[in-house]
């Protein structure tokens, strides 16, 4: 898909990314047209054959999975529980301060039974599931009808899924807690389901003094994007020209920031301010809840999910809802994060992920990135079988979702 770098809110040494195109594949062919979603610009879809000869088109995450034959999980009756909770209770929880263990705070403390679930929190999520279904024959919901799927939930920067399989990865490896988060991104030129482990730095606008977030360990989700930038995808990111897939996922969908401006970003919000001590002021923290509260969907994991990672993604400490500079290095594929997107690389010559390594500084000899905010919500080129090399059978393809959020699998 064509994705349009356009940044918001950009300082003058970061002007040279205005108006370059770059292309973000996210079908069975090398052949592009349309746009598509990312932080900041307009993304696109690649239309292509597929192996069994049909037209395949992806994007870069995805929607339905109406009359599929694969088998789904539901994840809305694992996430029951918090239905009914908004995100405006997460953003008041997370400003409390103190040291007091919250339920937004990435680590297990206080009587939770996993990190922030369980216990007094809402019930942890399980995220360990059958092998992807790899059929052709579901289709995009960004450019098709019929048999569609979507990109899943599960994948999101700070869902359940993701901060429990953080956990216990870092319980596996004797990480300290809380050392990563983790989600899924889309770098160009980078293998489907390879892993990197990004640290932050400065923000590409300087005029902001707020914190860098702790490091994120991604695995790749989509072929194509931006030179040097990692796509972050995220509850509420830059959706950008390609609306179809959200449209359908959400019953209301905030046009909040789009197309150019990269979603919900507390750096676009007055209130917020322009240091970190705004950003965790009472008035920043309502402003974006009340703008995350807007996002809506038929089904409350879904809605729930989303919010969650809008507002915890755009929290003092945790603000990775903006543009930021980065170093970052390819990495072995830490277990549990596969098991949440479904996609098993083999194991290759990378190095393990470095918890010591937590700032710039201490990354001085890995590459120079930038990173983006995306939620286009299309199915994810890498959940097509025939974009993945090298991996463990049958784990050969990320998963893709139904409408409510429940993951295609066998």
């Amino acid at each position: 898909m064509v994705h349009a770098s356009v940044r918001a809110n950009k300082a003058a040494v970061v002007v040279f990314f205005v108006g370059l195109a770059h292309t973000v594949s996210c079908g069975q062919s090398s052949n592009t047209t349309g746009s598509g979603g990312g932080a900041g610009g307009s993304s696109g879809t690649s239309l292509g054959t597929s192996s069994t000869g049909g037209t395949t088109s992806g994007s870069t995450s995805g929607g339905g999975g109406a009359g599929s034959s694969s088998s789904v999980t539901s994840a809305s009756s694992a996430a029951s529980s918090t239905s009914s909770s908004s995100s405006s209770a997460s953003a008041s929880s997370t400003s409390s301060g103190g040291g007091t263990p919250t339920c937004t705070d990435g680590v297990k403390n206080g009587n939770e039974t996993g990190v922030d679930c369980g216990g007094s929190c809402p019930a942890c999520v399980p995220y360990v599931l059958g092998p992807p279904n790899t059929s052709t024959s579901v289709q995009n919901a960004c450019t098709n009808g019929g048999d569609v799927s979507y990109i899943c939930p599960r994948f999101m920067l700070f869902s359940g899924e993701m901060k429990q399989a953080a956990a216990d990865d870092a319980a596996a490896h004797g990480w300290p807690a809380g050392a990563f988060n983790y989600g899924v991104a889309t770098l160009n030129g980078a293998a489907c389901c390879a892993c990197y482990q990004i640290v932050y730095g400065a923000l590409e606008n300087n005029q902001f003094d707020y914190t860098p977030p702790k490091p994120l360990i991604i695995q790749n989700f989509n072929t194509g994007g931006a030179n040097n930038a990692f796509d972050v995808f995220m509850g509420k990111g830059g959706e950008g020209a390609q609306t179809n897939g959200c449209s359908q996922l959400y019953t209301d969908y905030p046009s909040i920031g789009e197309p150019n401006g990269g979603g919900v970003r507390a750096s676009s919000i007055s209130a917020c301010g322009m240091s970190e001590s705004s950003l965790a002021s009472a008035a920043c923290v309502s402003a974006i809840a009340g703008d995350c509260d807007q996002i809506q969907a038929s089904s409350s994991y879904v809605t729930t999910t989303t919010r969650t990672s809008c507002v915890e993604a755009n929290t003092a400490g945790s603000l990775y809802h903006d543009n930021w500079n980065v170093r970052a290095r390819q990495v072995e594929c830490p277990a549990a994060l596969t098991e949440v997107t479904g996609c098993k690389p083999n194991a290759g010559g990378n190095p393990q992920p470095d918890p010591t390594v937590q700032t710039v500084g201490q990354a001085s000899s890995w590459g120079t990135y930038s990173t983006t905010t995306m939620e286009d919500c299309c199915k994810p080129s890498c959940a097509w079988p025939g974009n993945v090399n090298n991996t463990q059978a049958p784990w050969s393809a990320m998963y893709q979702c139904d409408g409510s959020g429940n993951p295609m699998h066998n």
